[in-house]
């Protein structure tokens, strides 16, 4: 019997850290970051270059599911010089296109027509949206994943993308601090019906912050068991 009514305690505090629960302050988040990566043309794998990457976005994310929206825009500079093996498409476009036929034109552009868009030295913006996934939602360390599509415009001129990414917070109070490693395949329009693929891999780190909760005390931060050290 004394093992009985010593075993009762145990198990009520055990049940009631099973009950526990970690809100955030609030479930909308505005984060703003930045960062570097590196880019390769599918078709012509030697084509590569650097990008800069920055984004700022929302997120709805209630607990372990949310939904994330925002601008990315990147700043492409490829690392190859024009080549006549790959401007049999692009000079064809051209043609059609009217405009006179020059090699260098196929690779930086045509300003006067714009019936070729530049490919050495460019920027794409994209409007971003997908769903997010958290491991550790309102926790100290929170790691996620988040998969998406986005979109330059709805024309035909529009250039496209899909994207995953591998996150991480570290949360405080009403702010958090993140690093996200991305990679991601675009469909850019070039000329015409021709268009260029790139894989573009990439990491950023930024800023975040928790808003639209009212003036709630809870706190993000985990609560330890009885004679344990607060978890990061």
């Amino acid at each position: 019997m004394g093992l009985a009514f010593s075993a009762a305690p145990a198990l009520s505090v055990s049940a009631n850290e099973s009950k526990e629960t970690y809100s955030q302050f609030a479930p909308w988040t505005l984060k703003a970051g930045g960062g570097l990566g590196r880019v390769q043309e599918t078709n012509y794998g030697e084509n590569t270059g650097k990008t800069n990457v920055y984004r700022i976005s929302a997120e709805y994310n209630p607990r372990y599911f949310g939904f994330e929206f925002g601008l990315t825009r990147s700043y492409f500079k490829m690392d190859f010089e024009p080549k006549n093996g790959h401007m049999g498409e692009y000079a064809l476009a051209q043609y059609l296109g009217g405009g006179p036929f020059l090699r260098d034109t196929v690779f930086r552009g045509d300003p006067s027509s714009q019936s070729i868009e530049s490919r050495d030295r460019f920027d794409l913006t994209f409007l971003d949206l997908g769903p997010t996934f958290h491991f550790r939602p309102g926790r100290t360390f929170d790691p996620y994943v988040s998969i998406g599509a986005g979109t330059t415009g709805f024309d035909a001129r529009a250039s496209y993308r899909g994207f995953g990414r591998l996150g991480f917070r570290l949360n405080f109070d009403r702010f958090y601090f993140f690093t996200e490693a991305e990679g991601s395949a675009i469909n850019r329009y070039n000329a015409r019906d021709i268009r260029t693929h790139y894989n573009e891999y990439s990491g950023i780190v930024g800023v975040g912050f928790y808003f639209g909760g009212g003036d709630s005390d809870e706190t993000k931060r985990e609560t330890p068991a009885p004679g344990q050290a607060d978890p990061m």
